[in-house]
């Protein structure tokens, strides 16, 4: 009776894994992240150089991004990579997105987009190509197409959540620490 219990169980972990989503905007039909961030007592050009400031030490030196920052319309736009792995650890490439950032006077929103799996040539043989498809199109990968694909989504949807909840502080901290003249 509790080896049945266990693979109940079991499987209901799984299939929650599986069925893990990601947020599609119904607009575009594709993955975004997006939220509002209240500053209220901050300035757009503080906010900005808060938001520019995360970015550098999230992704600057050394880490693979294009930036792009627009100054008059205070917005920061970079295109970095989140590495994934197989199951067993082997890296399978990296998913590229798009992050925006866009400053307003007592806010800011960001924006994630555009997701894409690309390989890596000396361990994958195949793009996986955007994270909306349903499963990994890949002719040569003998393994459980839906369940690697799966894997990538659960990977990238984590990352992406650690980032935004390190941006929030990461802009908060910077505005809060700007309030002092010391």
């Amino acid at each position: 009776m509790k080896s049945i219990h266990l693979i109940i169980l079991f499987c209901i972990c799984t299939l929650s894994a599986f069925c893990q989503t990601m947020p599609i905007d119904a607009t575009t039909g594709l993955i975004t992240y997006t939220g509002i961030v209240n500053c209220d007592s901050s300035n757009q050009k503080d906010i900005y150089y808060a938001a520019q400031l995360w970015a550098l030490n999230a992704f600057g030196s050394g880490k693979p991004v294009a930036q792009f920052n627009n100054t008059e319309k205070s917005t920061v736009v970079f295109k970095p990579g989140i590495p994934v792995h197989t199951e067993g650890g082997v890296l399978a490439g990296n998913v590229f997105y798009t992050f925006t950032i866009e400053c307003k006077d007592g806010k800011y929103r960001y924006t994630l987009t555009d997701f894409k799996h690309q390989m890596i040539p000396e361990t994958n043989n195949c793009d996986g190509g955007n994270l909306e498809n349903e499963t990994y199109t890949c002719p040569q990968l003998i393994m459980n197409k839906k369940s690697f694909w799966a894997g990538i989504k659960i990977q990238t949807n984590d990352n992406v959540a650690a980032l935004i909840a390190n941006m929030k502080a990461g802009i908060a901290n910077t505005l809060h620490g700007k309030k002092s003249d010391w």
